[in-house]
């Protein structure tokens, strides 16, 4: 059933015009159609509705992103006026999705000299805290990245950006799918972890670590009575919470670190 969903959700997402005659057939994606000149009543735009939908997304999350809410933000008189502009609510996260890789700084590279290896790690780890960077500012990128598949011209640049920074490495296809997407994993876990965290705190009003450890402390100081967890209760007492370590700089170091040793590159 999952596999018949995403199918069914991969499917004429980015038709700019009317619902596609045969269902079961891909519509165009939304970078291959052109932008419907605008109507002397409306000054709807495809531009001004993605920063909408963005906008939305980045305050409240995925989970508030409906053509309603767009159409309301934008001025438009129902949610189906969009639909000549991005097709679909799929088209939208699509123009979203490559929005956010556009956002990325890509450093400028010698075409002629991206087979050598250069400085593999230190660049990938660089684009990669970059990325990160990016993704903070739309957590919600975690949440919709799985959904639609990511063919826009922006986030091609930099898949293409990305496998030039292995190439020379001796690494098979299969190899390079497996680096980047451990590096996706990390990142993209790392926003939905941060997107629930910050959704649980505005639920709680939990909004700082003081005000998150007050509230826990008397459900902590039930469960550790009687010394039945002694080890975690020595971690809980021993923490200073003054460590300068950022948590997802220093696991992509890790993780890069390991990734070397496991395939026998160069940490460089």
């Amino acid at each position: 059933m999952e596999e018949a969903s995403r199918s069914d959700s991969l499917r004429g997402g980015g038709r700019a015009t009317g619902g596609p005659e045969d269902a079961s057939a891909p519509g165009p994606l939304i970078w291959s159609l052109p932008e419907p000149p605008g109507r002397p009543t409306t000054t709807l735009s495809r531009g001004g509705i993605l920063a909408a939908a963005m906008t939305i997304a980045d305050a409240e999350g995925a989970r508030a992103l409906t053509m309603r809410r767009v159409a309301t933000a934008v001025g438009a008189s129902t949610p189906m006026s969009l639909y000549r502009y991005v097709g679909s609510k799929d088209g939208l996260v699509d123009l979203m999705i490559d929005a956010v890789y556009g956002e990325i700084p890509l450093p400028e590279r010698d075409i002629a000299g991206r087979k050598t290896p250069g400085h593999w790690r230190t660049e990938l780890e660089q684009l990669s805290l970059s990325s990160w960077s990016v993704i903070r500012r739309h957590l919600w990128f975690g949440e919709l990245i799985h959904t639609r598949p990511p063919f826009g011209p922006n986030a091609l640049r930099y898949f293409d950006f990305r496998f030039a920074l292995l190439e020379g490495l001796n690494l098979s296809a299969d190899d390079m799918t497996m680096v980047t997407g451990a590096v996706d994993g990390h990142l993209f876990g790392a926003a939905l972890q941060l997107a629930e965290e910050l959704r649980m705190r505005a639920r709680s009003g939990l909004y700082t670590e003081e005000q998150l450890g007050a509230a826990a402390a008397p459900v902590l100081e039930t469960l550790l009575a009687g010394d039945r967890y002694p080890a975690f209760a020595r971690w809980l007492h021993a923490r200073t919470l003054t460590g300068s370590a950022d948590p997802i700089a220093w696991t992509l170091a890790c993780l890069l670190d390991g990734i070397a040793d496991r395939l026998g590159l160069p940490k460089s």
